[in-house]
């Protein structure tokens, strides 16, 4: 994949503390080092506005504002018909095209999911038309795993993956001293190198020991774990307690640069919280959302009690000056889900980001990416549909906005049920 000039010269700070952090890290972190061509070692001269290739410089430090990750995986996907936003007189799309709609102007109708993040808006970009072709309708894969969500991957029966791109953004954007990438929750989607599961961490004192550990770091102060409130892992709000005691730990972090990558893939919310009598929310809601209509509810809340806490941690950073703004304008946070909908559906596959306007995301922006893929389901190959391009290329972007990769996330290409082969290599169409 090409990168712009633009691109090219904001992606040259990316790793001009995180070299040497990286070779001294390697030894507590399994699996090979990767850094991307987009990711160089040398930074241009300070410039008399105190920036340094266009970057605006944290004061004192003499170091350009770090970029940051966040990946927030669902399990579950997204309802469609509650996910997508509706436009003031709008016409149908053309599928022959990438369409692109203001999300900031006057005559949106915010969709249930999305809501949350309406008062965010203008660092709101929706991608929705993917589809997950890796996961579902491989020749290899032994049937539906979320574990190509974060890797692009195919995964083939009884047969690893890897590496995520959390993992991969982690390692070549690591802070001196601090840690490259916290997996927090299950250890599901995030895999290094070797094709080995990066260690997760559930609880947030845990977390909170790893990064900081007894005393202070620098200039920054340690927050003690107290600081975080108890655990509620089991209680009526599992996932909201969760995320509470998470979002903090999270800005903590980031001011203090402990790590600049987190992956969270938390825990499932409990019946109370989506109110819902089903213990499992796989068999006894996902299976059934076909043939049930408060299965599809539970699902649609589900995904917006995600978007609540989405927005409270997005609202978390924006409240934290960086540089020339704030925290958020130099965190990507990445929403997408595990499956591409409720009932194992393979498309569409729909992705949410918030922030990064310092990677150079043009935020405030609905993009519906052309309908021009032609596939096989995996349980009807003799049947052609068409879809969005593979998930793969919403991988492609993110890495490439942070100077990692070649080109492609995990697989180049795969052979379909019925012996076609769809490429996986590209980017999504005017996201930056």
């Amino acid at each position: 994949m090409a990168l712009s000039v633009v691109r090219l010269a904001r992606n040259r700070l990316i790793s001009v503390v995180a070299v040497a952090a990286i070779a001294s890290l390697s030894a507590c972190w399994s699996g090979g080092l990767h850094i991307g061509k987009g990711a160089h070692s040398d930074a241009g001269p300070m410039e008399a506005d105190g920036s340094i290739d266009g970057i605006a410089v944290e004061s004192g430090t003499g170091a350009a504002i770090p970029t940051r990750l966040i990946v927030v995986t669902s399990h579950f996907g997204f309802w469609n018909e509650a996910f997508m936003l509706r436009f003031e007189s709008e016409t149908p799309l053309p599928a022959t095209e990438t369409t692109v709609r203001d999300l900031t102007g006057p005559g949106v109708e915010w969709s249930r999911i999305l809501a949350p993040l309406e008062g965010l808006k203008q660092h709101v970009t929706v991608v929705s038309g993917l589809a997950m072709h890796t996961s579902f309708d491989a020749r290899a894969s032994g049937g539906d795993d979320a574990k190509t969500a974060l890797t692009g991957q195919v995964v083939s029966v009884g047969g690893a993956v890897g590496p995520s791109i959390d993992w991969l953004i982690g390692q070549a954007n690591a802070p001196a001293g601090g840690i490259p990438v916290v997996v927090a929750g299950t250890e599901e989607y995030s895999f290094d190198s070797s094709k080995s599961l990066v260690r997760a961490m559930r609880e947030p004192r845990d977390i909170h020991a790893q990064l900081f550990g007894p005393g202070t770091s620098g200039k920054c102060t340690s927050p003690v774990p107290s600081a975080y409130g108890e655990l509620v892992a089991q209680s009526n709000q599992r996932y909201r307690g969760w995320m509470m005691r998470m979002i903090p730990l999270i800005s903590d972090a980031f001011v203090c640069d402990r790590t600049r990558v987190f992956s969270l893939h938390g825990p499932d919310p409990s019946p109370a919280e989506l109110g819902s009598g089903a213990q499992n929310l796989d068999q006894d809601v996902n299976d059934r959302v076909r043939v049930d209509p408060a299965s599809v509810e539970v699902m649609i809340r589900y995904s917006e009690l995600f978007g609540k806490q989405l927005s409270d941690l997005a609202n978390e950073l924006n409240s934290k000056p960086a540089g020339d703004g704030t925290l958020l304008d130099h965190t990507l946070i990445v929403w997408l889900p595990g499956w591409a909908e409720p009932g194992h559906g393979r498309f569409p596959w729909n992705m949410v980001l918030i922030g990064g306007r310092s990677l150079g995301l043009k935020t405030g922006r609905d993009i519906r990416v052309v309908q021009n893929t032609t596939f096989s389901p995996y349980n009807k190959p003799s049947e052609m549909l068409t879809t969005g391009g593979a998930h793969n290329k919403a991988l492609n972007s993110i890495t490439a906005m942070f100077g990692v990769g070649s080109g492609h996330v995990g697989d180049e290409s795969i052979t379909l049920r019925n012996g076609n082969t769809l490429d996986l290599r590209g980017s999504v169409d005017q996201l930056f």
